[in-house]
Formats: C-alpha cells, sequence, structure tokens
C-alpha cells in the first residue's frame, strides 16, 4: 500500500483497509474542524467504500481519493456521531447527529462497566447474599443490552448488560458457573450501574472444565476417569509444492484468472470479502456476477444433552448461531 499522507491520496486498491498514516491524518483533519469535545469517543474508522463502477473501473497504480467513515459517541449529549471525512480536502463533509443508534461497544467501555459494577455497593451486596465475599472469584462478561421495551431505546443511554459468574481459579471454566437471577445493567455515558436482583439461585455443583486435568475429575461434566484418547491415529496436511495461489498485499490471485480482496471492516467482526476474475492487466472484470460478500460473524452451533437450557445457555446457543452473509451483484 503506498498512501501520501499530506495529499491523502492512495495508489493500491480502492477496498483496502485504512493504513496508521490514513487514520492519523483523519484524527488531525476531525480534531481541526472544532467539532470534537472532551467527552466525545472516537469508535470507528472505516474507509468510505467508493461507488461500484469506480472500484471495477480500477487498474493497479491508477490514485484513488480516499475518504473515511467515523463513527463517534457524544457521551455528554448521549448522541451518536457519523461522520464523513475526506482526506484529499482535509475536512470533514458529512457531521450526522442521531439518537436512535448505538455504536458498537469498545473494549475500554467494557472495562470500565465491569469496574463500576464491582464498586457498586448493591452489587456487592448481591454477591454476600449468594455466599460471594471475595470479588476476585467473580466474572464479568458483557452482553449487549437488546430492547425489551421503552427503557431500552436508544435515547435513553447507552446500555450494556454484564453476566457474572463465579470462578474457582484461572484454569476454570467460569462459563460453567452463572449466578443467575443476578442481571447488571450499566449506562456507559454516565457509568451508571443498575441491579435487578431476582433471588438466590444455587450455583451448579460441577465444574465444567474441558482440560486433560478437569475432565478426570469425578465432580467436572464431562468425566472421563482414562483421561484424554490414547487411540486417535496421526494425521499430517502438507504441501510439499507450496500453496496454490499468490498473495500480494490484501490481494490473493488463484487459478482461471481469479482474484480475491480481503479487507477487514470496523464493524463487530466484520470482513469484507471482494472477488472478481481479472481481465488482462490485473483490471477487474465487469462480468463477475460476486462482488461482494461481507461475513459478520460464523461459529459452531452447541448442543446441550439436557432437555432444559438455562437462560445463559439459551443466549450462548443463539450466540453461536449468528451468521449473516450480504451480497452485491453486478448487474
Amino acid at each position: 500500500m503506498t498512501t501520501n499522507g499530506a495529499t491523502g491520496t492512495h495508489t493500491s486498491h480502492p477496498l483496502d483497509p485504512l493504513s496508521a498514516e490514513e487514520i492519523s491524518l483523519t484524527t488531525t483533519i476531525l480534531q481541526a474542524s472544532g467539532r470534537i469535545t472532551p467527552r466525545m469517543r472516537i469508535m470507528a474508522y472505516s474507509p468510505h467504500e467508493p461507488d461500484k463502477r469506480t472500484v471495477l473501473a480500477w487498474v493497479p497504480g491508477q490514485p484513488v481519493q480516499r475518504a473515511v467513515d467515523v463513527v463517534i459517541r457524544d457521551h455528554e449529549r448521549r448522541l451518536t456521531v457519523e461522520a464523513l471525512v475526506s482526506l484529499p480536502e482535509g475536512e470533514v463533509t458529512l457531521w450526522r447527529e442521531r439518537g436512535d443508534v448505538q455504536p458498537a461497544l469498545t473494549y475500554p467501555e467494557v472495562f470500565a462497566a465491569m469496574q463500576a459494577a464491582y464498586d457498586d455497593s448493591t452489587f456487592q451486596q448481591a454477591l454476600a447474599r449468594r455466599g460471594l465475599t471475595d470479588p476476585g472469584s467473580v466474572v464479568l462478561f458483557p452482553w449487549t443490552a437488546g430492547n425489551w421495551g421503552l427503557e431500552d431505546s436508544a435515547d435513553r443511554g447507552r446500555l450494556i448488560r454484564l453476566q457474572a459468574t463465579m470462578s474457582q481459579g484461572p484454569e476454570d471454566n467460569y462459563y460453567a458457573r452463572p449466578l443467575e437471577g443476578l442481571i447488571v445493567t450499566v449506562e456507559l455515558d454516565r457509568m451508571a450501574v443498575r441491579i435487578d436482583d431476582y433471588g438466590v439461585i444455587p450455583l451448579p455443583t460441577h465444574s465444567g472444565n474441558y482440560t486433560p486435568a478437569g475432565i478426570t475429575d469425578p465432580g467436572n461434566v464431562p468425566y472421563f476417569a482414562q483421561g484424554t484418547r490414547t487411540d486417535l491415529k496421526p494425521i499430517e496436511i502438507t504441501q510439499p509444492e507450496g500453496v496454490s495461489f499468490q498473495a500480494n498485499g490484501h490481494r490473493s490471485a488463484g487459478r482461471n484468472g481469479v482474484s480475491v480482496w480481503v479487507s477487514p471492516r470496523a464493524r463487530a467482526w466484520c470482513s469484507i470479502w471482494w472477488s472478481t476474475s481479472t481481465r488482462e492487466g490485473g483490471a477487474p472484470s465487469s462480468t463477475e456476477p460476486l462482488f461482494q460478500k461481507c461475513m459478520f460473524h460464523m461459529g459452531t452451533p452447541v448442543r446441550h444433552t439436557t432437555s432444559r437450557m438455562s437462560l445463559t445457555q439459551a443466549r450462548s446457543a443463539l450466540g453461536y448461531l449468528r451468521t449473516a452473509w450480504s451480497w452485491d451483484a453486478t448487474v
């Protein structure tokens, strides 16, 4: 990738991810605009995808005028900002403030929400009612709040829900011991904690570890007294003559002139895959039926052998089943 930070021009593929220089230049332009206030947080940068015709007409070495989509959260006013920054022009060309949407969660927000919950006296009392006096044994992990009614709507604030579990050590699978009936909600703009306690539900008595040592413990589910299998035959996968494709930056070229551009995006676990056949000289073909494919999230479904599933198990299964594909056919 070649980028001219001073002019905002770019000579690699139009759908390549942003370079460090482009992100830095975007931040500089935003700060110089006078729109960024102390309680604003820049959530995500993404290259603004050009028109499909521009992409299809591009040839290697041709300059690309880059623009950047930026998502910003204004914690003070509880607003989400969608901005468009033109790198060649050095200015913000779009600034849209919205109260009806929320950006994706960020790690700093999640960690701050966890700390706010640990420090909350109501949460500490709820743990004590369950016989948990050591906060170090309690693990919190985040869930998006969803929208169960008006109280969860986007204009009420930026909400996250934390699931509390109990861990018996650094190697323990804490997912096996959820604190059911205890819901922790944190409003991230102000780090305000709300605890909903629906009563003490006994913790599972068995561990749920999958380590070689854990599965030999009679108190563990699953339990295998003999430990790990010893009858597995060896398997080897080799390519003594090398791979059957050529990688150059974000482009991989295979047989029959088919090329694939892989370009990650800032949306949660989202990667944009752009595939096309190539004409002579490397330019894309306008007759290729698949222009863009977007893979948001893939996972392996979880099968539970019991007839009943806890709320935590149900959420876990649904999370693994979230698979989405979208594509844009060339016409």
